[in-house]
């Protein structure tokens, strides 16, 4: 299913918001996706890691084939991703039969090779891409509603003050553009 968006004139009133923030929806959408191929990559590597010690008893042998496959449907579904969001990825071919000659395939093992990065620094980055917008709106909005909390109750906020007044709930705010750290405060009732 192709995604169409029309384009976004600058012209147009609000153009430049509308084309920064279209490009900043899709981007997150991208991410979002990406999490999802990498959340079900790190199911796959984690039944490989499950499966390696079992293989050298032999009774793993008879999982490798499953493995594989569901490897290369996993690099499948990343494939077509990209390829809505660009030109189309083209897939290596069928699998080879045995899990020898499937071993010693070139493309299984760069397969494998993406399914470890994707499943371990393309979930890492997939979660903060999609996190890191959520946390700037948690932070942006802190001094409408940090009164609401309980007394001793934490806080987020990228600073290592207390809140007690208006003058001094407006840094979280400020901080949350750069979104350089995540500490906490705590906001007293004084």
């Amino acid at each position: 299913m192709d995604v169409q968006r029309p384009p976004v004139s600058s012209s147009a009133p609000g153009g430049l918001a509308a084309r920064v923030g279209g490009r900043a929806l899709r981007a997150v959408e991208q991410l979002a996706g990406g999490l999802g191929t990498a959340l079900l990559a790190l199911a796959v590597l984690a039944a490989g890691l499950l499966a390696a010690p079992a293989c050298g008893v032999g009774a793993g042998l008879l999982v490798v084939p499953g493995l594989l496959r569901a490897v290369r449907s996993v690099a499948d579904r990343e494939r077509a991703r990209l390829g809505r969001w660009g030109d189309p990825v083209l897939g290596p071919g069928p699998l080879p039969a045995g899990v020898r000659p499937a071993l010693a395939d070139p493309a299984v093992r760069r397969e494998l090779r993406w399914l470890t990065g994707h499943a371990t620094a393309g979930l890492l980055l997939g979660a903060l891409g999609v996190l890191l917008p959520l946390y700037a709106v948690q932070y942006l909005t802190y001094p409408l509603w940090w009164r609401a909390l309980g007394e001793g109750d934490v806080a987020p906020s990228p600073g290592f003050w207390s809140v007690t007044g208006w003058p001094a709930t407006p840094p979280p705010g400020c901080c949350s553009v750069r979104e350089g750290c995540c500490c906490r405060c705590t906001p007293s009732s004084t």
